[in-house]
């Protein structure tokens, strides 16, 4: 499979890996996103033109709803593509970026690397040229279109130099479970850190898990108010806590 009519430095292609493995994403320095199909021939299906202002680093396919790809550019911003608005004729080239459904502004400098979540359609986490890796939740059901409005979700600080790969944990088990590498530095740096997010910040849809949490918070505040020094009721020890 040889792809044509790429004259240009070739940024990142990736393949979607469900329900579609012929189908290919490529983004380089021209601005261009070109969609590519294997079964078709060696030219690609679908462009979109001035996606970015600038060079576009990296791309994505989602690993469960591959109807969305992320793109992110030394613009600065990530964007979020919807791959049904490029249409289904042979050759679709949209020269109006109507594809792009989202965009995404926080980091200051260069976007270096995007990737989804392997577990969920929901989450994706990007690095760029600063040390922070985020993590954003584009409110996509794994079946459906967007939700809610997507926001910044959390931001890794744990690096004393930028983070130049990433790699989520698979295992349905530890979704939030990372390993970073980081470049190194004057200040330190190139290292390897295995972490994951702590439960109060992912799983503050979970009815059951902040219902727990305020009651465990309001017999604390009791016990610390009983003039005695005893708690009366339930008592609350360090291993319930860290259960959550």
């Amino acid at each position: 499979f040889f792809l044509r009519e790429i004259n240009i430095i070739v940024g990142l292609l990736t393949f979607s890996l469900l329900g579609n493995s012929d189908v290919c994403c490529s983004v380089g320095d021209d601005k261009l996103i070109l969609i590519w199909d294997a079964r078709v021939g060696e030219n690609y299906v679908s462009k979109v033109s001035n996606a970015h202002k600038d060079d576009i680093n990296c791309c994505s396919i989602n690993k469960i709803n591959p109807n969305y790809v992320l793109t992110g550019s030394s613009d600065t911003t990530i964007k979020l593509l919807d791959l049904r608005k490029l249409g289904s004729g042979h050759i679709n080239i949209m020269e109006d970026a109507s594809a792009i459904v989202h965009v995404f502004e926080h980091h200051t400098t260069s976007v270096l690397n995007v990737k989804w979540s392997p577990n969920d359609s929901r989450y994706f986490s990007s690095t760029s040229e600063e040390i922070p890796l985020c993590i954003w939740d584009t409110k996509i059901k794994n079946d459906t279109d967007i939700i809610g409005e997507p926001e910044l979700l959390f931001r890794h600080m744990g690096h004393k130099a930028p983070v130049v790969d990433f790699a989520w944990n698979s295992n349905i088990e530890e979704p939030w479970l990372f390993t970073t590498v980081s470049d190194s530095s004057d200040q330190g740096g190139g290292t390897m850190q295995v972490w994951r997010i702590s439960d109060f910040v992912t799983q503050v849809e979970n009815e059951e898990f902040t219902n727990r949490v305020h009651e465990l918070a309001c017999l604390s505040e009791f016990g610390k108010s009983n003039k005695n020094g005893t708690k009366s009721g339930k008592s609350v020890d360090s291993d319930e806590v860290s259960q959550l």
